[in-house]
């Protein structure tokens, strides 16, 4: 299935990517070329929820711009991602659409 979307959705600017492939494991991004959540979706590392969701209006205003073409998002080992983690994946992606 990975492939077929690969193939659909390219990225055409790298700086505004279709396409990401996260992780939760600093190895494991190095492995598939990914990103780690934590650096691509702006969440500080130990944080509660709460304090994540204040955004400055500069950064607010450069992630959406930086992922408005987002069309898919592959976390890999998502079993490892909590559920906080996740509550704020949904949250910043909602942000963006």
């Amino acid at each position: 299935m990975l492939p077929y979307y690969t193939k659909q959705i390219t990225n055409t600017d790298l700086l505004k990517p279709k396409i990401m492939k996260l992780t939760y494991i600093g190895k494991v991004t190095f492995n598939i070329n990914g990103t780690m959540i934590h650096f691509a979706l702006v969440i500080p590392l130990n944080k509660i929820l709460i304090e994540l969701n204040a955004l400055s209006d500069e950064r607010h205003g450069t992630f959406i711009k930086t992922y408005a073409q987002l069309c898919l998002l592959i976390i890999n080992k998502v079993s490892v991602v909590n559920n906080i983690m996740l509550s704020f994946i949904h949250h910043k992606l909602h942000i963006i659409k």
